[in-house]
């Protein structure tokens, strides 16, 4: 399991990184095809594992546009997915991604 873990963990890394890859190009393609397998899943470790590195792997500026998809997403997992922790992680890393702009 745990290698498995990395592995997806890896992959939405490399996914992130790929060239030509903008908000726009993000939100037309690629949120909507990993929230369909979040979603998709049912397993409810596997749904919290892969909303916190959807979360993690791309650039803060990529999910302020694309929040009303992540929260829609968020209110179809699995009843035993930790939301709270999901929606704290997104909330602090755009919190702090706002502060630093602000600078």
């Amino acid at each position: 399991r745990e290698e498995l873990r990395q592995l997806v963990g890896k992959n939405l890394a490399r996914l992130s990184q790929l060239d030509g890859l903008d908000a726009a190009a993000y939100a037309a393609n690629v949120l909507p095809a990993v929230l369909e397998q979040v979603v998709n899943c049912k397993e409810p470790v596997a749904q919290q594992y892969l909303m916190e590195g959807l979360i993690q792997a791309f650039p803060d500026d990529f999910h302020i546009p694309t929040l009303a998809e992540l929260l829609a997403a968020c209110a179809q997992l699995q009843p035993a997915v930790d939301l709270k922790q999901i929606v704290v992680s997104l909330i602090e890393r755009l919190a702090t991604f706002a502060a630093q702009a602000a600078q």
